[in-house]
């Protein structure tokens, strides 16, 4: 038996669906991935996978690329005969499902990674209705299953699937919590205040920079880190020649993109995301992992992650004065950061961990293989 995930890169396999991906082969499941390939394919195959490329997917835009997308999509499904269409992220959980329609594939899940753009705008809300109404449309079968990652999204999705039973909330995409190890604050003067993230308008960048210049002029003591690239292929990327203007300015630190995030959060005292909305942001599971007291806006994705006074601090979305001040406020308290770090990496090894999540999606495939009425497969000790 055989499962397809179908993904926008190569590196997002890797880093966000490999729990996935051992639930599958933990039930018997041959894998095969179809994605962009960049550099990660050997590294992909190295694991014992199959892997096709679908060529460019997110640098190209528009309704007749998407039209190709689906043909190539329709191809492979056919050529491969996967018992399970796993696909993951919005544009292609709508791309997917037409194929997987298409081609006749009886078992589909959908991981809803977040809405992103669409849930911000009026063009995007529209987008979003035509997005529900093929969902609904395909939610009609038993075997087609929506996993959501938050409890917002999961009680958006309810609104338009017909069978709400086929909708499961899995919590983020796990965290090796033997790699990202809980370490001591740093001692520093200016603690280091980082934020991993895809260098987006969306995660919140400028009101990041903004803030920055409030706890400048304010004279707090602190460094401002962005890690991440310039994402070109997005519309929502910010310029690259801005980040450096930033970077020369001292308003912030520009890291560029690293792979080392561990050791980042060994240098780094609080983590910062101030993201307009997230399915469950993997920069801030990996922070918490590490016992990192955590700074978000108040909105979907974030505040699952979260708990206010707990592990964190909840901000309002766009309003860099009290997304100063709730780094001012964690600077200026290191017993504080050090309760919540403690509390970060609690909650991680309850409920967030890379095993949690595998073992949730194995339950997942086996429901869906069950409603698809293909024999279950025995589940791995």
């Amino acid at each position: 038996m055989r499962i397809l995930f179908v993904v926008t890169e190569d590196w997002y396999f890797l880093s966000h669906r490999l729990p996935s991906a051992r639930a599958a082969a933990s039930l018997g499941l041959d894998i095969v991935v179809a994605t962009h390939v960049d550099q990660m394919a050997q590294r992909i195959r190295a694991l014992g996978y199959e892997v096709v490329d679908l060529g460019d997917i997110r640098t190209k835009r528009g309704f007749f690329h998407h039209l190709d997308l689906i043909r190539r999509l329709v191809q492979v499904l056919r050529a491969t005969r996967p018992d399970i269409v796993h696909n993951v992220a919005l544009e292609m959980c709508v791309l997917g499902t037409v194929a997987a329609m298409l081609a006749g594939m009886p078992c589909v899940i959908n991981t809803v990674a977040g809405l992103g753009w669409i849930a911000r705008t009026v063009r995007g809300k529209l987008v979003f209705l035509g997005i529900a109404s093929l969902f609904w449309l395909s939610s009609w079968r038993k075997a087609y299953l929506f996993v959501c990652q938050n409890q917002d999204d999961l009680s958006l999705f309810k609104r338009f699937v017909r069978r709400t039973e086929n909708i499961v909330k899995v919590i983020g995409s796990g965290v090796d919590v033997s790699k990202f190890q809980t370490t001591p604050l740093p001692e520093e003067a200016a603690p280091l205040v980082a934020c991993v993230a895809r260098l987006l308008v969306s995660k919140g960048i400028y009101d990041l920079v903004e803030a920055a210049r409030i706890l400048k002029d304010k004279g707090v003591k602190c460094r401002i880190a962005l890690i991440g690239g310039s994402d070109f292929g997005n519309p929502d990327g910010v310029p690259e020649d801005l980040l450096r203007q930033w970077n020369a300015r001292k308003e912030i630190e520009w890291w560029g993109e690293r792979s080392d995030i561990e050791t980042i959060w060994k240098e780094a005292t609080i983590a910062v995301l101030p993201s307009y909305r997230e399915g469950l942001p993997k920069s801030l599971l990996e922070a918490a992992a590490c016992g990192r007291p955590l700074i978000a806006t108040d909105v979907p994705g974030c505040r699952e992650l979260v708990l206010p006074e707990v592990n964190g601090l909840l901000v309002a979305l766009r309003d860099p004065v009290a997304l100063a001040s709730a780094i001012e406020r964690l600077v200026g308290d290191r017993g504080l950061c050090q309760r919540m770090g403690t509390a970060s990496r609690t909650m991680v090894e309850t409920k967030c961990s890379d095993e949690h999540v595998t073992a949730a999606m194995r339950q997942v495939y086996q429901r869906a293989l069950a409603a698809a009425g293909k024999p279950l497969l025995p589940s791995a000790p």
